[in-house]
């Protein structure tokens, strides 16, 4: 039997599935990929994008978080990367002379 929480957090993402599957898509992951634990740098540039679109929709961070399975820092944290190197290439690092 589910929790509550899972049941609530399975509501959400069946209310943004068009979003999630576009994103997907787009990134050539799957769903799982979407809301796992990996850091390669497609899942999260996928995350972040994901983040900006339901943001646009006026959706809150902590809805966001709990559709992501992260905490709300995390979410803010990815909102606040979109001015950063979002190419395919990371950002350099700070190379002192």
């Amino acid at each position: 039997m589910k929790s509550h929480d899972q049941s609530r957090i399975d509501s959400y993402r069946k209310r943004f599935r068009e979003e999630i599957f576009l994103i997907c898509g787009i990134h050539n992951i799957t769903p799982h990929d979407l809301w796992g634990k990996d850091k390669k740098h497609k899942f999260v540039c996928a995350r972040r994008e994901f983040c900006f679109k339901l943001r646009e929709r006026g959706i809150s961070i902590e809805m966001i978080s709990n559709i992501l399975n992260r905490d709300h820092t995390s979410i803010c944290y990815l909102l606040g990367t979109k001015n950063r190197n979002v190419k395919m290439g990371r950002p350099r690092a700070f190379k002192a002379d």
